[in-house]
Formats: structure tokens, sequence, C-alpha cells
């Protein structure tokens, strides 16, 4: 059963892989072109807040899409980006409407929303493994790319600053756990120790380098 379960989840998975490739491939071949023509007739409209309304309805639809064929509604988002990338009005118009959107909005409501699905229990059952966890992060990017940097030239302090630096798990980190996390890939306990790892390492790190990097 766990070899059937196995050959399932793989084909499964080869099976989106093929799916998105094929729709970047067309969504880059073919609509990217449609949608810079069709922003520029948008333009002679003369309606800012039309262009972007129009940009947010594909957004929001091609991350429904990909989401009902079974992959990241993150995915979506970014395809639509690439669409969007190819207009004349990006930079002028969408861009920073968008960002205006995201900055206010959408980004502060996800990372408040994000934390309300922490096992708490866990958190207080193991708490010595996730210090442990932590740790042994922390120096794993210490040995990682402190040491290892000196292949580029970076001696004493610097591998220490570079180690350092690179100690933080950022956003990404939780968009990728919440996205394994409503897959069902991972369970609760595991999205939590990622989200505190998160959390812990970026108040390890100033912390870090106020105590050896002057």
């Amino acid at each position: 059963p766990a070899a059937a379960f196995f050959e399932s989840g793989t084909r499964k998975i080869a099976g989106l892989f093929f799916i998105l490739a094929a729709f970047l491939i067309f969504s880059l071949s073919f609509l990217s072109g449609f949608i810079g023509k069709l922003t520029g007739f948008f333009e002679e409209l003369n309606d800012d807040q039309f262009i972007v309304a129009v940009s947010l309805v594909l957004l929001f639809l091609l991350s429904f899409l990909t989401d009902r064929i079974g992959m990241a509604s993150a995915t979506g988002a970014f395809i639509a980006g690439l669409l969007l990338s190819k207009s004349k009005l990006t930079e002028s118009v969408i861009a920073p409407k968008i960002k205006t959107i995201a900055n206010g909005f959408f980004i502060p409501f996800f990372f408040a929303y994000a934390p309300l699905f922490i096992d708490a229990g866990f958190v207080y059952d193991y708490a010595a493994i996730v210090v442990v966890l932590v740790l042994l992060g922390v120096v794993a990017k210490i040995v990682g790319c402190g040491v290892f940097s000196s292949y580029y030239g970076f001696r004493g302090r610097e591998q220490l600053t570079v180690g350092i630096g690179t100690i933080p798990r950022g956003e990404y980190s939780i968009i990728i756990a919440y996205t394994a996390l409503m897959a069902n890939i991972i369970n609760p306990q595991a999205y939590t120790l990622a989200l505190l790892f998160v959390f812990l390492t970026l108040i390890f790190t100033p912390v870090l380098f106020r105590a050896f990097v002057k």
C-alpha cells in the first residue's frame, strides 16, 4: 500500500509539473502579447483605476484556476505578474498601485492570519526540541555560508558576518509553509515548527550581530 501511495503521489506531482510547464509556455508565448495589447488599449481610456481593476481580476482569476487544478494559488498570481510585465503601463500605473494595495492590506492581513494555525500545545510540549532545531539551523548557516565563503576570499570576521547575515528565514518560508499546510502536505505541528523557526531566527540575528560583529 505504501508503494502504491508513493507511485500515485509521484504521478500526481509529475502531472502537475507538466500542466504548469504547458501553462507557462502558453502564457508567455501567446497570452503575454495579448495582455500587452489589451492594456495598451486601456491606456487610451486614461483611467488608472480601471486598468488596476482589470489587473486584479486577472490576478485572482489565474490564482483561482491554478488552485482548482491542484496547484498553489500563488502560482497563478506569479503567472499573472509575468503576463502583466509585458504591458507598457506596468511601471507607471499597475506596479505602484498594486504595491500600495498589497502593502496596505493583503500582506499584513496574510501575516496576521498565518499564525492562527499554530499549534500552541505543540510549542509547550516540545519547546526544548524547537530550541535545539533552531540552534542547529543557526550553526548550519554560520558553517555552511560563513566558513565556505572563504572560497570567495572572505576571511575572519567577514566570514562570520556572512554566516550571521544568512541566518534569518523570511516571509517566503512562511508562505511556503502555509501553502503546504493548506495542501495537507505537512501537519499543523510541522507548520508550527516552521513559523517558530522563522520568528526565532529573526530575533537571534540582530542579537548575534551586536555581540560578534562590530
